[in-house]
């Protein structure tokens, strides 16, 4: 619920306040006279471009994309999105990272999006597999549980 409500609030500013603002900005821009060599004007169209491009892509995701609820998730000895893992590298450091929806990425809390290289990599696998990760290395999954209440009240609220 939260990213959901996050990309929806992106797509709120952006038709509601950053689209506006380019459009005075090309006013501006085309009032100053000759567009050949007006690298204001080039500078809001660029701009312009942009925000269409970024609007229709939030459109299309929130038009694709489902809130879920972690809680009723069943592991069933598979990493599955709405897991934690504890993987261990062969120099016997052991890392947990939870797996999550697309956009709740955050490598600074171990929050990974199931839609990244690792995330790819690691689902459908089980406990005890060895797993090639992006950049070469290579972990054994040691664990896979459920996420933590904490980390899904977390996620379900849409602050």
């Amino acid at each position: 619920a939260r990213s959901h409500k996050k990309l929806a609030d992106e797509l709120e500013h952006l038709v509601n306040v950053l689209v506006p603002e380019n459009r005075e900005a090309l006013k501006t821009a085309r009032a100053h006279g000759d567009l050949r060599e007006n690298s204001e004007y080039d500078a809001a169209k660029e701009r312009r471009n942009f925000l269409s491009r970024r609007r229709a892509e939030l459109e299309r995701d929130l038009a694709r994309t489902q809130t879920m609820s972690f809680r009723n998730i069943k592991i069933d000895g598979k990493v599955v999105t709405g897991s934690t893992i504890e993987l261990e590298y062969a120099d016997g450091k052991v890392e947990k990272m939870h797996l999550l929806g697309a956009w709740d990425g955050d490598p600074d809390r171990n929050y990974l999006a199931y839609r990244t290289r690792l995330g790819a990599a690691l689902l459908g696998h089980t406990t005890g597999d060895k797993v090639e990760l992006p950049g070469g290395r290579t972990a054994r999954i040691k664990s896979i549980s459920p996420l933590d209440e904490k980390i899904i009240e977390e996620l379900e609220s849409e602050n």
